[in-house]
């Protein structure tokens, strides 16, 4: 899921000193994440532009240089490291990095007075009522009937005061959000009711009996989606969470007291959260990008070409390769799809790990080097893998 994206880069700046220029707004304060998009313009070498990706490993891939780390830096900080890499080989090449769109900062936002329950890119500046307004805005029209808690990462917990931030935006109480908050607004004329987020299929409140166990408060919801992380499942009651593995009660059958024999009471959250691990499948499939990893089952070369729609008609099956991030450092696994198909060689049918990323590249591209075929098909220039141009 991507939400709407704004660009931050309002304005460059010339630092005389070393005659490089990065995003205003972005180079003071902001520090590059993965999953990030920033803009690279090399004045006097326009063919060296261009727009890229922060990979998974917070390193960006730049042809005339290698890879270099930008996670943890300013645009600035990765400007001047990259313009002294590009003057071992070039005259006046002064680089300029703006952030284009953010990614690698989010914020949830989840509840029973919220419309739209979901996670959000957190953008520069963005306050309690900007996330509220990208989520919809509220189910009641009485903020006087909200109740509100920020989740910190930190493990912190801060009431909110809706009233106040609705009538005074400019207050504190419309508090400034930081990456990786969850933002919990719930009705509080509520009563005897407990909540179901995240990945189900229908999230919301529902009515609390003697009868309701965790395990039948899921089936009321429908379900939990292909997407759930049921082994990272938790149970919020007030400020403390209570872990429950459901994987084992939903998927295998089994008896686990510590889900089933868990007493619900009015209030409870129960939290369900996405599947963060996830391999990618790029170039010649009916649906490259990326996919998350199933608690079920281990998730082998052939699944992922099944799960990314199968290979188009000019792929080349007996070149494909893994690319796998090994010490920091992308290295690529030769496999002969075509053997596999053809002749039943599954040796090469490995186990994926996450962030594995399964590249299949057209026909034509025998002995090539990964990355010259990689970088002008823009294969990486989906989701969290981009090379741009």
């Amino acid at each position: 899921m991507k939400p709407l994206i704004r660009l931050l880069a309002i304005c460059c700046f010339i630092a005389l000193a070393c005659g490089v220029r990065a995003d205003a707004t972005a180079s003071a304060e902001y520090v590059l994440g993965p999953d990030d998009v920033i803009d690279i313009t090399v004045a006097n070498h326009s063919d060296l532009n261009k727009t890229l990706t922060v990979l998974p490993d917070g390193k960006i891939s730049f042809p005339e240089v290698g890879t270099l780390q930008a996670a943890g830096k300013t645009p600035t900080a990765l400007a001047a490291e990259l313009q002294t890499e590009l003057e071992k080989s070039l005259n006046n090449a002064n680089v300029t990095i703006s952030v284009k769109e953010v990614h690698s900062k989010k914020v949830r936002i989840t509840g029973t007075a919220i419309k739209s329950a979901g996670s959000y890119d957190l953008k520069n500046g963005y306050r309690l009522m900007d996330i509220i307004a990208m989520a919809g805005g509220l189910s009641t029209s009485k903020p006087t009937r909200v109740s509100g808690r920020i989740f910190r990462s930190n493990a912190a917990v801060i009431p909110l005061n809706l009233v106040e931030a609705t009538e005074k935006p400019d207050s504190e109480a419309n508090i400034k959000l930081e990456a990786d908050d969850l933002v919990l607004l719930d009705e509080i004329d509520i009563h005897n009711q407990v909540h179901v987020i995240g990945q189900v299929n229908k999230p919301g409140a529902y009515d609390l009996d003697e009868n309701l166990n965790i395990v039948r408060l899921i089936s009321e919801a429908n379900g939990p989606t292909d997407k759930a992380a049921l082994r990272q499942a938790y149970i919020l009651r007030g400020n403390t969470q209570f872990p429950m593995n459901l994987f084992a009660v939903l998927e295998e059958g089994k008896t686990d007291e510590t889900v089933t024999g868990f007493k619900l009471q009015p209030g409870d959250v129960l939290f369900i959260p996405e599947i963060e691990r996830r391999f990618g499948v790029m170039g010649q499939v009916s649906k490259p990008g990326y996919y998350p990893f199933s608690e079920k089952e281990e998730m082998t070369v052939l699944k992922a070409l099944g799960a990314a729609g199968g290979q188009l008609p000019d792929a080349d099956l007996k070149h494909a390769g893994i690319i796998r991030t090994v010490n920091g450092k992308a290295e690529m696994t030769k496999i002969n799809i075509e053997d596999m198909l053809k002749k039943g060689k599954m040796t090469s049918n490995i186990t994926l790990q996450p962030e594995d990323v399964l590249v299949i590249p057209p026909r034509g591209h025998k002995g090539a080097n990964w990355l010259d075929i990689l970088y002008p098909l823009e294969i990486f220039n989906l989701f969290g893998i981009r090379l741009g141009r």
